[in-house]
């Protein structure tokens, strides 16, 4: 049974009015105490089962207490790790909120449809994980002027996103402090996915690399196509580029495609990774090895995790009326088997 807020009150030897301004969704009501008092109050009434009454709560505040995260129905749009799901949730929780998973597309140039939207979902506001947004559907949610955070894009405010950049530097030094002179940066896949532009972190990845490369006074060499090519073109590739003496002795693999295209040629060449070819990879998520058959890549990756967490609490933020700056996550490197020092 939930308890009553006269019960937690009781329990706890506080009045009931600071036991409801406490568990109040009002951050304004809730400043007003210390954080022992404030932590004291949510420690016994989580321990006692209490839940707020959405109904009385949305009525007192307007607000429905949930939020709603707004996906794609095509997979090529969406990238929607599970730990950056379970990042939200978390957030959700700890903040007293719901949270609600939809997909939409056909409807994203209905001007009426995002008020409609919200009233149907019963929420307060949007977190939008789109590949490639459509303009119209950009311009819709702006217009409608819908407490939402963008997840994973590029804008001025209101967005949290990897900071790409940072992880394209971090790959260049990490390679350059084992010694490395000569490294590559290799980009295969991006020309596969058939969006209508680029996503930013394709771009951002490569600048970074660039960056540091160049900083320490050296040439940066990046290969990626105007066009996707079949495998056997790719295997080609990746033959001639491995069987050149004068390769880079090390290489930066931009995803699961160019990671396997340079181990799977270096096993036909019988070169050996890392005494002869260093390689780095991107990963989808933080990990504690990314696995490849027999070894641990070294690799570069964001917590996804913290990604959702602050896409929750940034929302949070907008819905209080206030724009946000954007939150960029930085990426983290895990040391494997495919990287050593350039040998003497």
């Amino acid at each position: 049974m939930n308890p009553s807020l006269r019960e937690i009150a009781d329990r706890v030897e506080l009045s009931y009015q600071t036991v409801a301004n406490v568990l109040s969704v009002n951050s304004k009501t809730r400043v007003r105490y210390s954080t022992r008092t404030q932590q004291k109050i949510q420690a016994v009434a989580k321990q006692m089962g209490y839940r707020p009454h959405l109904g009385a709560r949305s009525i007192s505040t307007g607000r429905f207490g949930s939020l709603s995260l707004l996906m794609s129905t095509h997979s090529k749009r969406r990238s929607l790790p599970q730990d950056m799901l379970d990042g939200m949730l978390r957030a959700s929780a700890d903040l007293g909120l719901h949270l609600s998973v939809e997909t939409v597309d056909r409807v994203l140039t209905d001007p009426k449809f995002v008020p409609r939207m919200l009233r149907e979902w019963c929420s307060d506001g949007l977190l939008v994980d789109f590949v490639g947004v459509p303009s119209e559907m950009e311009q819709l949610i702006s217009d409608s002027q819908v407490p939402t955070v963008w997840i994973n894009r590029k804008r001025h405010h209101d967005t949290v996103r990897p900071d790409d950049f940072q992880a394209g530097q971090l790959a260049a030094e990490t390679l350059l402090a084992l010694g490395h002179r000569r490294i590559a940066y290799v980009q295969l896949l991006h020309s596969a996915l058939k969006l209508p532009q680029l996503h930013y972190s394709v771009t951002d990845r490569i600048e970074g690399f660039q960056t540091s490369v160049q900083a320490a006074g050296l040439k940066s060499e990046v290969i990626s196509f105007d066009q996707a090519l079949p495998q056997a073109e790719i295997e080609s590739w990746a033959t001639a580029f491995l069987s050149d003496p004068d390769r880079p002795t090390a290489v930066v693999a931009a995803d699961v495609l160019e990671r396997e295209t340079l181990l799977l040629g270096c096993a036909r060449l019988n070169l050996r990774v890392p005494e002869d070819l260093s390689i780095l990879a991107f990963a989808s998520g933080k990990l504690s090895g990314c696995e490849v058959g027999w070894q641990s890549f070294t690799n570069v990756a964001v917590d996804w995790h913290k990604v959702g967490d602050q896409s929750v609490r940034m929302l949070v933020r907008v819905i209080e009326n206030h724009h946000v700056d954007p939150i960029l996550i930085p990426f983290e490197l895990t040391e494997g088997q495919t990287t050593a020092p350039l040998p003497a």
